[in-house]
């Protein structure tokens, strides 16, 4: 609000947060669409003590742009993220646009394919900057990484802790007798690999072109209860034999 009174004391006072160790980033609010005078004054009285490089290190926003920026202070590909996250180069994450392979984006742990989208995009989990809210996140299958301190997803379905996002994602399955969601059999993107899978009694379905269990293959009553087109008779069946 208005001009800061000790501007003067602002360059000792970078050098001060610099000798810490400390990031510094700055944010001037506006009202208008349009820059005002005092808009761009503000703007310049605030540079000098935002980190360098000073361009990258600040913002001037609408009100109501703010939220969604300080949403992305924790994700290492924003702007601002970039400089409070060290990403390792053999550590793992990237630019989730750079993934076009939905296999390799969902292997990334700050990364998660979205089939609506047809896009590689941030995984929520990186919106969460401390541990207990990472922690607390099980819908997305957060985690707390340690060394990077950041938030991601566990990697593959093992990351699901409950059964409505396991069972949302078409690469999972939840097992009730387990409480935990796994990869789903027969998950094949060819009728080659779906027919030779020795494990599950997997087919292709031509008109689909998709690969699937066949149905009530269940080794345990439990799973077999909770599918209802099949019932338990010694073994797992279809509900109409």
């Amino acid at each position: 609000d208005g001009q800061i009174q000790d501007a003067d004391k602002l360059v000792d006072a970078r050098k001060r947060l610099e000798l810490a160790e400390v990031v510094t980033f700055g944010i001037v609010v506006r009202r208008f669409d349009a820059h005002t005078q005092i808009d761009l004054d503000a703007e310049a009285t605030l540079k000098p003590i935002v980190s360098d490089p000073r361009a990258e290190h600040y913002y001037n926003l609408l009100l109501d742009q703010v939220a969604d920026t300080l949403d992305g202070l924790c994700d290492p590909n924003s702007m601002w993220g970039k400089y409070i996250v060290e990403v390792q180069q053999a550590g793992v994450h990237r630019p989730c646009t750079n993934y076009n392979d939905k296999d390799l984006c969902n292997a990334d742990p700050g990364c998660v394919f979205r089939d609506v989208l047809a896009a590689c995009v941030d995984t929520p989990c990186l919106k969460h900057c401390t541990e207990g809210g990472c922690k607390n996140d099980t819908a997305n299958g957060c985690y707390w990484e340690k060394t990077e301190q950041v938030c991601y997803k566990v990697p593959g379905c093992a990351g699901y802790t409950e059964p409505r996002p396991c069972g949302g994602d078409a690469a999972c399955e939840w097992r009730a007798d387990q409480s935990k969601c796994v990869d789903r059999p027969c998950n094949y993107p060819d009728e080659n690999s779906c027919t030779a899978d020795s494990t599950y009694d997997c087919e292709w379905s031509s008109a689909d072109q998709t690969c699937s269990e066949k149905p009530c293959q269940h080794g345990t009553e439990t799973d077999c209860a909770a599918d209802s087109a099949c019932v338990w008779d010694a073994s797992c069946v279809g509900s109409g034999v």
